[in-house]
């Protein structure tokens, strides 16, 4: 069935079956003009947005509807992580073309769903309207401790920098698809599972907190490079980046191989890794050996003036670049 012949008020009642509600959290769900929750006691709120548009941000060939929605999503939910919250509630806004497939709706919200389900979250509503490509957009709010949320503006000379994971897989899984290589479940395929599907690091940003004094924390969205210098400016710091160090899943290897990439170009610039960068006192690297997740020392925060380098084995030192993704220079 085509969405023109279900109509608006159809498909609104039509997804109401996938809200998910924390009855601790939410007083008043889908259905009235406004959600109405429960505000938190001696917390700060958190409050993000994100938007996935058709062509600009996706192209239905290289996706299915049910990533869709576990996409937009997760992607919100990395910005909470990066800010050391924890996620409350979603509302979610779609752009919809006419002759979609409303079984194709259902799949977004059951991706939706899933991921919400996983991270505990409330899905409280939203909004639709006609559009003539496919988009999304999701607004978050979440709740942090006065005394313990991170920005990315604390990071100090002296710091190590770190990160969580592996770097690379997702750009690699872009390639992948765009290539037309046959696999055998490609939606299994590590790199491509880590475009579609990324995990957000909320439970990784939570042990961070309570077991290291992290002087700045942000998520790895437009690529490692990109992000560690919008660190280091809002810091007014400069940084040394050990590329030898840069940690790489062994899947990632085996295709950026297969395919002709350089694995280093694409841990550095590729993007949508979803990991958590971040910085703390030198002093305390031996507390990493006992977090129980994933985490890689990859260099240090040096005076401004030093500049923000990548630097090799051999001792050779490249000035950093931003080469990540830009919405508006990718148009040009």
């Amino acid at each position: 069935m085509k969405l023109h012949e279900l109509g608006e008020f159809g498909l609104i009642n039509r997804l109401r079956r996938y809200a998910v509600v924390d009855p601790d959290q939410v007083v008043v769900g889908v259905g009235d003009d406004a959600a109405v929750l429960r505000a938190p006691s001696s917390k700060l709120m958190l409050l993000t947005t994100d938007t996935l548009i058709e062509h600009a941000d996706f192209e239905l060939d290289f996706c299915d509807f049910f990533s869709l929605g576990w996409k937009a999503l997760a992607i919100n939910l990395s910005d909470v992580a990066a800010m050391g919250g924890i996620p409350r509630a979603a509302v979610i806004n779609l752009f919809l073309p006419p002759t979609l497939e409303v079984e194709d709706v259902d799949k977004i919200y059951q991706g939706l769903q899933s991921i919400a389900e996983e991270y505990h979250l409330s899905l409280v509503g939203g909004d639709m309207t006609f559009s003539q490509q496919l988009g999304i957009s999701i607004a978050v709010t979440g709740e942090t401790c006065s005394e313990r949320y991170v920005l990315r503006s604390g990071a100090c000379v002296g710091d190590v920098i770190a990160v969580t994971g592996d770097l690379g897989a997702a750009a690699v899984g872009l390639r992948i698809l765009q290539s037309g290589v046959e696999t055998t479940e490609r939606w299994e395929v590590y790199p491509v599972a880590r475009f579609w599907r990324p995990q957000p690091r909320l439970h990784q940003a939570q042990v961070l907190q309570q077991k290291l004094s992290l002087h700045s924390l942000i998520d790895v969205s437009d690529g490692l490079a990109s992000d560690m210098l919008k660190l280091c400016q809002a810091s007014n710091v400069g940084c040394q980046l050990e590329v030898g160090k840069l940690p790489f899943h062994p899947h990632t290897d085996y295709w950026a191989g297969k395919l002709g990439i350089a694995l280093e170009e694409v841990m550095l610039q590729g993007g949508e890794d979803f990991e958590l960068l971040f910085t703390f006192p030198a002093d305390e690297q031996k507390i990493l050996a006992d977090l129980n997740i994933s985490v890689t020392v990859i260099g240090k925060i040096i005076p401004p003036q030093q500049g923000c380098w990548q630097v090799y084995k051999d001792g050779k030192k490249i000035s950093l670049e931003n080469r990540g993704y830009d919405h508006f220079r990718a148009q040009s």
